[in-house]
């Protein structure tokens, strides 16, 4: 038996929202969260004079909304008609002990006015879901990493064709370079 040390709760996917057809999802509670949470992520208007705003939650790992699972959705209303970017709204999102999302609030912050929806689907991801997230992810960052790799790898390639491309003969692609350049 252990003793002195605590087993915590967290969340196994990251929470967020996907603001009007972007596909891109702003994360408001990362992955590894303890729980229980509440967290909180500004938004505003994309367009003048928008008197509501549509907010899709979702859950995953991707940057992208397409590769995310889909929660729920709902909507901001009566925004006070304004230039785009003027009405400032903070997306809520508080987590349950029991690793529920149990609220999502938005609130006016100029005047304090909160609007919301409860969550209240009983289905949850499978492990093997929430595995396969992971392993996207995973293999979303290898894949940077690799890509990342071929471009030094051309960079390095390409320098070392330039040196000996000065090297030989004071030309280079039938160019003949000056003495000045040839001792670079």
């Amino acid at each position: 038996m252990l003793q002195g040390f605590a087993l915590l709760d967290v969340t196994p996917l990251s929470l967020g929202i996907e603001a009007r057809d972007c596909n891109f999802m702003y994360v408001v509670i990362p992955r590894n969260t303890r729980i229980p949470t509440t967290m909180k992520r500004g938004i505003t208007t994309l367009y003048e004079y928008q008197t509501s705003i549509d907010i899709a939650i979702f859950e995953g790992e991707s940057s992208t909304t397409l590769e995310n699972n889909f929660l729920a959705e709902f909507t901001i209303n009566n925004v006070p008609p304004a230039r785009k970017g003027a009405p400032k709204y903070d997306i809520c999102f508080d987590i349950d002990a029991d690793g529920i999302l149990s609220c999502v609030s938005a609130e006016n912050k100029s005047t304090g006015e909160k609007q919301g929806c409860t969550i209240i689907s009983t289905s949850k991801i499978k492990q093997e879901g929430i595995e396969s997230s992971k392993r996207k992810l995973e293999r979303s960052e290898l894949s940077k990493i690799k890509h990342e790799g071929n471009d030094t790898s051309k960079i390095k390639r390409e320098a070392t064709e330039t040196r000996k491309c000065d090297m030989q003969d004071n030309t280079c692609d039938g160019t003949e370079l000056s003495k000045e350049n040839s001792k670079m």
